[in-house]
């Protein structure tokens, strides 16, 4: 299987171990209380063969606890790679800069959206930033591009259109 899925990560492991010492805890607590039933009354009372019980099921929830999450963890990653395998999770995205604004479409849609309406444009990382608000941006990651040089002249095509867009509106005020 996957492999981050057979080492899973560090704060799931730690959930686990707390969920594992809680149940741990709570089968102490019925041992104890089967034998305060046993101190205070016979050994014969029905109290004290269910909190044996429930201590037994406690300590084996906690045993099977990782087994079972690691089960869970494997069938969600299936499940993950069949949605892969139909194409459910590759979606095409294209974006255009025009001269009037930004196009972005994949296949459910296109959004259109006038520069003057664009917050900022900016580089960060190999990704170009389009914040349609002042806190919401579009990536368009330069892996998308043949080269860096293409990915370096539509950064800089976007950052040219964006800033003639708002030069004139500064100019306006």
């Amino acid at each position: 299987m996957l492999d981050h899925v057979q080492k899973g990560s560090g704060t799931l492991q730690q959930h686990i171990s707390r969920r594992k010492r809680v149940f741990l805890a709570v089968a102490a607590c019925m041992a104890i209380l089967s034998g305060l039933v046993v101190w205070v009354d016979s050994i014969w009372s029905p109290f004290f063969a269910i909190f044996v019980v429930m201590s037994m099921l406690f300590c084996l929830d906690a045993i099977r606890l990782p087994k079972r999450h690691q089960k869970t963890e494997q069938k969600l990653a299936r499940e993950m790679l069949r949605r892969e395998e139909q194409a459910l999770l590759d979606r095409k995205f294209t974006t255009s800069l025009l001269a009037e604004g930004y196009q972005s479409a994949d296949q459910d849609g296109h959004t259109f959206r006038k520069w003057k309406a664009i917050a900022k444009v900016e580089r960060a990382a190999g990704l170009l930033l389009v914040y349609q608000t002042p806190l919401s941006a579009h990536p368009i990651p330069g892996r998308a591009f043949f080269d860096e040089a293409a990915f370096e002249a539509y950064c800089q095509l976007a950052e040219r259109l964006w800033q003639q867009a708002h030069a004139d509106e500064a100019s306006a005020d």
